[in-house]
């Protein structure tokens, strides 16, 4: 049975109706990394990078980290009493430059890595304060200038999405930049926008996809996108979802944040060989999805997935809510 065919179980179990197809009638998923922050503590989170401590040969001592909070009047919780925080730029920050100020980047290795014939699902809840109400931020304080994202990646051998070398990046969230790279800028290609935004519309009204490879020890090679094409063959630096559909359009609340990524299916519906298939969804509506060929940018290959990072590489605009994140995996 073609594949595309074959869908409904993990997906729809996850209450997602998408193309990611399976045979079972009933799959029980393997779940490989889960935090709910019920704990108080991000010990679930055991690695860490720092990024952009020293600007201009200023070192910035003080440092902002993911942290545990509590429902109170002001902090965000989806479910129980706890849910994970990262301290925007918009006057919650250390002093000095909100910019500039480190921050850390936490991770965790999945408890054994993607294999081939295998479909990893990571779903996460993000509270997104655009829109809210009484909100008035403004300039990098705005929330159309927020940058937040969660990633999945190959950490190679140990797990740890730090390690210097990797050859797989799936990332989605919010970014606030065009990408002015093919296919083609200012066309929509398999759900994500890539260029300026279409007359009438904004960017950062949308939620950002991203999925690249990079070659092996090369971990810049991702921003590489010269070269990206629409049949596969390497991947997009960060596009849009959805415009201009107003499902997938930025509110605020509470929002379910999915990427399913599958391994080693001969043949999707997308073109055969197809090694590696990413969607992303936004409250279980599909905004984009891109698929490799056996080898990926630069010619690195396809490989599972074995690590997640919880947030990006610098300070969101605004305080960030994350709650209820898990990672699991389906068979085919």
């Amino acid at each position: 049975m073609n594949p595309m065919t074959r869908l409904t179980t993990a997906l729809v179990l996850s209450g997602i109706s998408a193309t990611i197809a399976y045979a079972q009638s009933t799959v029980t998923p393997e779940v490989l990394f889960s935090d709910n922050f019920e704990s108080g503590s991000m010990a679930n989170w055991p690695f860490s990078a720092t990024s952009n401590s020293t600007v201009n040969s200023v070192v910035y001592t003080s440092s902002v980290a993911p942290i545990v909070v509590s429902a109170t009047g002001t902090n965000v919780v989806r479910s129980g009493t706890k849910s994970c925080k990262t301290i925007g730029r918009d006057g919650s920050l250390p002093t000095n430059d909100p910019l500039n100020i480190a921050r850390v980047r936490l991770g965790a290795g999945f408890s054994r890595p993607q294999a081939t014939n295998e479909t990893v699902l990571l779903t996460y809840y993000y509270w997104d304060m655009y829109g809210q109400p009484g909100y008035t931020g403004t300039g990098l304080s705005a929330t159309t200038n927020h940058r937040y994202y969660t990633e999945l990646r190959d950490a190679i051998t140990d797990g740890n999405p730090f390690s210097g070398t990797y050859y797989q990046q799936l990332a989605m969230g919010c970014w606030n930049q065009a990408t002015n790279v093919a296919p083609v800028p200012g066309t929509s290609v398999n759900g994500g926008w890539f260029g300026a935004a279409p007359s009438g519309q904004s960017l950062t009204n949308y939620y950002a996809a991203r999925m690249v490879s990079v070659t092996f020890g090369n971990n810049s090679g991702f921003a590489s996108t010269t070269n990206v094409t629409a049949t596969g063959n390497t991947a997009p630096n960060w596009t849009y979802m959805g415009i201009p559909d107003p499902v997938l359009k930025r509110s605020n609340g509470w929002k379910k944040m999915t990427i399913a990524y599958s391994v080693g299916r001969p043949d999707n519906g997308f073109g055969s060989p197809v090694v590696g298939v990413g969607e992303y969804f936004v409250n279980s509506n599909k905004g984009f999805w891109w698929t490799h060929n056996a080898t990926g940018l630069n010619g690195s290959p396809i490989r599972g997935l074995d690590s997640v990072v919880l947030n990006g590489s610098e300070n969101p605009a605004v305080d960030t809510y994350i709650d209820d994140f898990s990672v699991r995996v389906f068979p085919e």
